[in-house]
């Protein structure tokens, strides 16, 4: 497993997928490949569930991509500390933070709904999506 440095994941800034259907990029970075991938399989129909899974400090898995906190190990796996984000590709796990990764996806939260305001998504008038209130870790 590979562990991403928290400035690498802060320096980061997230722009419009020109598809409509997922929400969010950012410019690639060859070693971010796995959370770019994360980050394109975050779409509309899966904001509320990811949403749900960030305040609750839980992993969240999308089609062939997903995040797994470190006590959402199996026994049989190698330890890590912090946030995993693998696919089903076998490509090799990253490892945030914990910390990185929660303010990650709040900001990715936050952008969501920007653009959800900006292109009057109609996520806004069928679900209450709201970003989860920023803990101790806000940063």
């Amino acid at each position: 497993m590979k562990y991403i440095p928290d400035s690498e994941i802060e320096s980061l800034s997230f722009t419009r997928n020109p598809d409509n259907l997922r929400i969010a990029s950012f410019p690639r970075v060859m070693e971010l490949d796995l959370l770019l991938s994360f980050v394109w399989y975050v779409t509309w129909k899966d904001l509320a569930f990811f949403s749900e899974c960030t305040a609750k400090s839980t992993g969240c898995g999308f089609e062939v991509t997903g995040s797994r906190y470190d006590d959402e190990f199996d026994l049989d796996e190698e330890r890590w500390t912090g946030v995993q984000i693998s696919n089903s590709f076998d490509d090799e796990p990253i490892v945030l933070s914990t910390q990185a990764y929660e303010n990650f996806c709040l900001r990715l939260l936050d952008f969501a709904e920007a653009v959800a305001k900006t292109e009057n998504q109609p996520i806004l008038r069928t679900a209450q999506i709201s970003p989860p209130t920023r803990n101790v870790n806000q940063s």
